[in-house]
């Protein structure tokens, strides 16, 4: 067997590794018990490391614990820990916001706890267990029934699950909840994702069992119109597959349906059929089933005799299946329509004392049962109580940590977005600036342009003629450098993007500092000369020095220190 490719594995979409996994996973299922298969084992390692997808982890979570763990259970030693090792799958299935995975893993957590045999007392057992089967019952039949398809077969084994846990419901008669599970499995089974007919479990044998279920059901409360047509649907199911203990199962149980409508006569031959076909089948437990209400028919029909032997034949039946354990030691209530129908034979018969004798011991037998089954219900009601109570409190904790979590999505969304805020906030800032920063150099050079034509047309002292020819022209081009408010506006609008509140900042520090003061150590910051600045300002050179001298007196700086430096701290 060749050991799969991590890379090929690891490069497949997330729902094309899910069915490469569950593929792998049900073909090599019985290789995973061969201590020799150390390729099995390697594969699952890859597997596990390499799904990074929650749908595959959590379906590897649930084989290792089906195919390596479950068995734990029926070990006291290590029954606990198995138990805490389903918790965790569920625990992932609901992180990870897999309901369908979460209601199968409430469902196997039932059946384990179930299974469970350490030393947990009954009523906890009970109330898990009840917890367990609604939670997972509810988060299903919320599911569209496509959504189950790929559930049933492989790993996951959703009609197992379904109908065991449906029996344990059926057993402690809660046939609402039971009637519940068995419908979920018929509606979402299919052969297709239902495990090959091949193996003894496979869809024909679950889907028959899931109609004649739903019939048994609808019978124990009672509603027979409905229970005579599931059972009729499961009589022609096993009939068009061939099957025949399945097919004379559900005929006789349409035979008991008539019976409990009091419609002897057509019982009959349901009944009588069933309990011919069951026996040379050799399914005991079947023909115990229709033995007793064929009974019941035999004596409405005036026939003692033929209903005796069904009885002593039921009563045979009956020592067989406790023998085999197929019922509970102590279940002494299938007996009391036995001993019932005894006494009215021997009562027919003229033995009175023996129709007094199996009379009272129906009678007895039945009060027993209901004084039992009163303290049961009580039981049950309260228990159903506490559970209920129970999961109120965990719904609303479970309700309190998603809301809890929704807010700290929240939050950490909001945080992320104002993050994203402020970060493009100082790019466009940033970007900003770099434009300032270009538009203060354009307008430092349009400045120094200007001053070109003003510094090659100043005249010489050596030629007091050519003084007197250039005077208009270096006034007018003085005019033409000197900054105007729209300049000055313009200047102080770039110097404020490249510089954001220092002139605010110098004015805090140093208050006493003039508008023109102010002025010209912003100046100062684009690295002009001393003459260039008296000719932006409009003033001679020595005015220039004169205020820097005010400027250096007013901030106790030193003589000839540079303003520029020493102004950059603000």
């Amino acid at each position: 067997m060749a050991q799969m490719n991590p890379i090929a594995y690891k490069a497949l979409s997330d729902q094309e590794r899910y069915r490469v996994t569950d593929t792998y996973l049900t073909t090599h299922w019985l290789d995973f018990y061969d201590p020799k298969q150390t390729v099995v084992t390697a594969d699952l390692a890859m597997m596990r490391a390499e799904a990074t997808d929650p749908k595959t982890a959590c379906l590897l979570r649930f084989f290792q614990f089906r195919n390596q763990t479950f068995e734990r259970t029926k070990h006291a030693q290590t029954a606990k820990a198995a138990v805490e090792a389903m918790r965790d799958v569920l625990t992932f299935a609901q992180a990870n916001n897999l309901p369908a995975e979460e209601g199968i893993s409430w469902l196997l957590l039932s059946l384990v706890t179930q299974e469970h045999v350490s030393s947990m007392d009954e009523r906890t057992r009970r109330l898990q267990i009840y917890e367990g089967v609604v939670r997972g019952l509810t988060l299903l039949e919320s599911l569209p029934p496509t959504a189950l398809d790929e559930y049933h077969g492989g790993t996951y084994f959703l009609d197992h699950h379904l109908m065991h846990m449906g029996i344990y419901l059926f057993r402690i008669e809660e046939y609402g909840l039971a009637l519940r599970m068995f419908s979920l499995g018929h509606r979402t089974g299919h052969p297709s994702f239902s495990p090959d007919n091949s193996h003894f479990k496979g869809y024909d044998h679950f889907e028959w069992n899931f109609l004649n279920d739903i019939g048994a059901c609808y019978q124990r409360m009672n509603r027979l119109t409905e229970a005579a047509v599931w059972y009729r649907k499961a009589y022609e199911f096993g009939k068009y597959h061939h099957t025949p203990i399945q097919e004379v199962v559900s005929y006789g149980n349409i035979g008991v349906v008539l019976t409990k409508q009091k419609r002897p006569l057509a019982a009959l031959p349901y009944l009588e059929r069933a309990a011919v076909e069951i026996h040379r089948l050799h399914d005991n437990e079947s023909e115990f089933n229709v033995a007793v209400p064929l009974a019941e028919t035999y004596l409405t029909l005036n026939q003692p005799e033929k209903a005796y032997l069904m009885l002593r034949r039921a009563v045979v039946l009956h020592d067989s299946l406790k023998k085999a354990q197929y019922m509970p030691p102590t279940d002494s209530t299938l007996l009391i329509p036995l001993f019932a129908g005894l006494g009215s034979v021997y009562q027919q018969r003229g033995n009175l004392s023996k129709a007094l004798f199996y009379s009272q011991l129906s009678n007895r037998l039945s009060e027993q049962h209901a004084q039992v089954n009163d303290t049961r219900l009580y039981r049950i009601k309260q228990e159903k109580l506490e559970a209920g109570a129970y999961m109120a409190k965990l719904d609303r904790l479970e309700s309190d940590r998603k809301t809890i979590l929704r807010w700290r999505n929240g939050v950490v969304v909001g945080l992320v977005v104002a993050l994203l805020l402020t970060l493009m906030y100082l790019y466009r800032q940033r970007q900003r600036r770099r434009q300032a920063e270009q538009q203060l150099v354009s307008f430092t050079q349009e400045v120094r342009e200007k001053m070109k034509p003003l510094n090659q047309l100043q005249p010489t002292t050596e030629d007091p003629h050519a003084v007197h020819d250039t005077l208009p022209q270096v006034a007018e081009l003085i005019r033409s450098v000197i900054l105007t408010d729209a300049d000055w506006d313009r200047f102080r609008t770039l110097f404020d993007q490249v510089h954001p509140t220092y002139i605010l900042r110098v004015r805090q520090l140093y208050p006493t500092l003039t508008p023109a003061e102010i002025r010209l150590i912003c100046l100062t910051h684009l690295a002009l000369s001393t003459k260039e600045m008296a000719n932006m300002l409009g003033v001679s050179a020595d005015t220039i020095v004169k205020t820097r001298y005010r400027i250096r007196k007013k901030a106790n700086l030193p003589e000839g220190s540079d303003l520029a430096k020493a102004f950059g701290f603000v």
